[in-house]
C-alpha cells in the first residue's frame, strides 16, 4: 500500500512543490514505522494497526480522484480491469440503469446524465451482489444511499427484487402474509429505510382490508414487527435476508417465499428455473 500511495502521490496537494511533497512522504513513511514498531508485540495490535492503515488507504483513494485511483489498480497486478463507460453506451442503457440507481425516484422527471458509470468483470464483483452494503436491500446510487418512505413505496416497487414485489402483490391481494413472508418483507423494506411505525401502519392497513380487525392486528401481529426493529424481546435490531439464506429455506404450502418453489408453494405450480 504505501508503495502504491508513494508512487501515485496520493493525498498531496496537486500544487505541492517537489521539496514539500517529498518531506510530506518521508514524514508520513516515519509515522508508519514508527507505528510498526511501537505495536508489533501483540497478535491484537498487529491487527489494529493493519485495520487502521486500510482505513486511511481507503480515505486517501477517495480523496484522489477516480484517475488516480483507476491508475493505482492497474498499477497493482491482479486487480480487475475497471474501464469509464463512454456516453453512448451508457444511453443505450438509460432505462434499466436508472431504474437501479434512482430506486424510489423511478418515474420521477429529474437528470441522471451526470452519473458516471464503470464496467468491471462479472466475476469480479459477486461479493457485491452476496453483500448488501451497496447491494444493499436499499436502494442505491452515485451519491449514497436512497431510502424510501412508505408514501414512496408504490413508485419504489418497479426497482425492487422480484421475490419482494411478489410478496408486496400477494400481501396487496390476499390481505395477509405468513409468518416467514412477513418476517422476510418486513426486514427488506425496514432495511430500505421505512420506520416501524410505517411498517406497523403497512401491514395493519393491509390485513385490516382482509379479516383481521384493528384489535386482533395489535394483538397477535404488531410484536413481530417492533421485534425487528429492536423493541421487544432481546431488543436487537434485525437485519434483512441475504438472498443465499431465502433461497435456502423451503416454504410450507400457502406461504409466499422469496425462495425458488416458493411461488410454487403459494399457488400450486412448477416455478423451477425461476426465482
Amino acid at each position: 500500500m504505501r508503495v502504491a500511495e508513494r508512487e501515485t502521490k496520493l493525498a498531496l496537494p496537486a500544487s505541492a512543490a517537489p521539496a514539500a511533497a517529498r518531506a510530506w512522504r518521508l514524514t508520513d513513511e516515519a509515522g508508519h514505522f514508527v507505528l510498526r514498531l511501537a505495536l508489533c508485540k501483540t497478535p491484537d495490535s498487529r491487527a489494529w494497526l493493519l485495520n487502521r492503515e486500510v482505513e486511511l488507504f481507503r480515505m486517501r483513494l477517495a480523496t484522489a480522484g477516480v484517475a488516480v485511483c483507476l491508475a493505482t489498480l492497474a498499477e497493482s497486478g491482479g486487480a480487475p480491469r475497471i474501464r469509464p463507460i463512454p456516453k453512448a453506451e451508457v444511453d443505450a442503457l438509460r432505462g434499466p440503469l436508472d431504474a437501479v440507481a434512482r430506486g424510489p425516484r423511478y418515474g420521477r422527471t429529474g437528470d441522471t446524465s451526470t452519473t458516471r458509470y464503470f464496467g468491471v468483470p462479472f466475476e469480479a464483483v459477486t461479493s457485491l451482489l452476496a453483500a448488501t452494503s451497496t447491494g444493499r436491500p436499499a436502494f442505491v446510487e452515485a451519491d449514497g444511499v436512497d431510502r424510501i418512505s412508505l408514501p414512496q413505496l408504490a413508485e419504489a416497487i418497479p426497482a425492487m427484487p422480484l421475490c419482494m414485489r411478489n410478496m408486496l402483490a400477494a400481501l396487496r391481494d390476499d390481505h395477509h402474509l405468513r409468518h416467514g413472508a412477513r418476517m422476510q418483507l418486513g426486514l427488506f423494506l425496514k432495511a430500505c429505510g421505512l420506520t416501524m411505525d410505517e411498517s406497523l401502519t403497512l401491514f395493519k392497513t393491509e390485513f385490516g382490508r382482509g379479516t383481521i380487525t384493528a384489535e386482533k392486528f395489535d394483538r397477535q401481529y404488531a410484536y413481530n414487527i417492533r421485534h425487528y426493529y429492536g423493541k421487544e424481546g432481546h431488543r436487537k435490531s434485525l437485519n434483512a435476508f441475504s438472498c443465499t439464506k431465502i433461497m435456502g429455506e423451503r416454504p410450507g404450502a400457502g406461504e409466499h417465499h422469496g425462495s425458488k418453489g416458493g411461488a410454487a408453494a403459494a399457488t400450486g405450480t412448477d416455478t423451477r428455473g425461476g426465482t
